[in-house]
């Protein structure tokens, strides 16, 4: 298991599981009811799960391994009421950050406290952070960085 994270009212919790080399899950689990109400099969996996302060909606990515091949370039955005995909969200040959292509496969994620920009970074190679407005659900801003670098642990705050 990967990530496990509780709603506010604790009915539910959203997973991000793991069942192999490439593959993963996201599930979610009802907690009166003992039983998974929805799942889905996110190959090639090792992604991130961000869940949103007011409980409507948790963000994936699955940017994989580079065992099971090229990554797809996208994420997942969950509607928790709804307990649906929202919308897969491409970014490939929607940012402008990094050299063409433009194949950006998302690896860490996270929200700004007041749940208006969630900010996710690519899973490997040259390229920035990309700015992605919840409200609108598109890409407001990517900044671009030649630097090869793995990031990781990104962290967010809302300006005062």
């Amino acid at each position: 298991m990967r990530r496990a994270i509780p709603t506010s009212d604790e009915q539910k919790l959203l997973l991000y599981l793991f069942c192999g080399l490439d593959c993963a899950y996201f599930k979610v689990y009802d907690v009166q009811q003992d039983s998974l109400i929805f799942s889905d099969f996110v190959p090639p996996g090792s992604g991130e799960l961000v869940v949103s302060s007011d409980d409507t909606r948790a963000f994936y990515s699955y940017p994989g391994n580079w065992i099971s091949g090229p990554p797809p370039s996208e994420f997942t955005a969950f509607d928790i009421p709804a307990n649906s995909v929202h919308q897969r969200v491409n970014t490939a040959n929607e940012l402008d950050c990094v050299p063409a292509p433009w194949w950006f496969p998302v690896g860490e994620l996270v929200l700004t406290p007041d749940n208006r920009w969630l900010v996710g970074l690519r899973a490997s190679g040259a390229g920035g952070p990309f700015i992605f407005n919840t409200a609108t659900m598109e890409f407001e801003d990517c900044l671009f960085l030649t630097i090869n670098i793995q990031w990781k642990y990104l962290n967010c705050q809302t300006r005062p």
